[in-house]
C-alpha cells in the first residue's frame, strides 16, 4: 500500500526537497495514536504561509466530523450541518470562542481562526457533542493515519527542526529533534484520556428537549 505524504500546500517560491520524514506518533504501549496533529517548527519556514484553503467541520449522526480537524493560523473554517436536525454549537476556548445555531442543513461561512492554539467544540443541545480544532503556526503540518504515521515533504533549506504531536487526549507534550533522519517516533509516557463517546443513550430525552425549544 502506497503511503500518502501528507504536507500544508506552501506559497509559490517556496521548494520542497526530494528529503521526507516519517513520523510515528503512540502512546504509551506502543499503540498507534490517530488522528494527531503533527507540526514540524524551524526558524526557515517562519517566514512562509500557507495557501488559503476552507476547512470545513461537519455536523453528522450527532457527532463533529472529524473529531480533530488541523489548521493553520488564520485559517476560515466553515461549519456544515450535515444533520436532519439543529445544533447550537460553542467554545469556550480562549483561543477561539463562539457560539451559533445551525438548522438541519445550514452552514456556518468563514470563521476565522486567529490565534495558534487548541479549541475544543461543544453542543448545547447534545451536550456529548466534542471536537477539538488544533490551529498550528507552521505551513507544515499533518494528521496521523490509522497507523498512528505521517510522511511530510521536507523544504528545501531545513536540515533541523522540531517536530512535535497534539492530541486532546494526550496528558504531556511530545517533541523530538530532527536533523535529517528518514524516520522519528514520539511516544508517550503517560496514560492517554479516554476519548467521549460521541453518543447518548438519551436521544429520546434530547430530540423532545429540542422540539420544545422550538429548534
Amino acid at each position: 500500500m502506497k503511503r500518502v505524504i501528507l504536507c500544508a500546500v506552501l506559497m509559490s517560491g517556496f521548494s520542497v526537497s526530494a528529503q521526507q520524514v516519517t513520523v510515528s506518533v503512540v502512546d504509551v504501549s506502543g499503540k498507534a495514536i490517530v488522528g494527531a496533529v503533527v507540526e514540524m517548527v524551524a526558524p526557515q519556514l517562519n517566514a512562509y504561509s500557507p495557501i488559503p484553503k476552507t476547512y470545513v467541520v461537519s455536523q453528522y449522526d450527532k457527532a463533529f466530523t472529524p473529531y480533530i480537524l488541523a489548521v493553520p493560523q488564520g485559517a476560515d473554517v466553515v461549519f456544515k450541518n450535515e444533520d436532519s436536525i439543529s445544533h447550537h454549537l460553542y467554545s469556550l476556548s480562549d483561543v477561539a470562542a463562539f457560539s451559533f445555531r445551525l438548522k438541519a442543513g445550514e452552514r456556518k461561512e468563514d470563521i476565522e481562526f486567529e490565534q495558534a492554539g487548541a479549541v475544543s467544540m461543544g453542543c448545547n443541545i447534545h451536550d456529548w457533542m466534542s471536537g477539538y480544532i488544533r490551529v498550528v503556526t507552521s505551513p507544515v503540518f499533518a494528521q496521523t493515519d490509522k497507523n498512528g504515521e505521517v510522511t511530510l515533504a521536507v523544504p528545501d533549506g531545513v536540515d533541523q527542526a522540531d517536530i512535535t504531536a497534539w492530541h486532546p487526549q494526550l496528558q504531556e507534550s511530545l517533541t523530538v529533534s530532527w536533523a535529517t533522519e528518514p524516520a522519528v517516533r514520539l511516544q508517550a509516557t503517560m496514560e492517554m484520556l479516554p476519548i467521549p463517546t460521541q453518543e447518548s443513550s438519551s436521544d429520546i430525552y434530547f430530540e423532545r428537549a429540542m422540539r420544545a425549544g422550538g429548534y
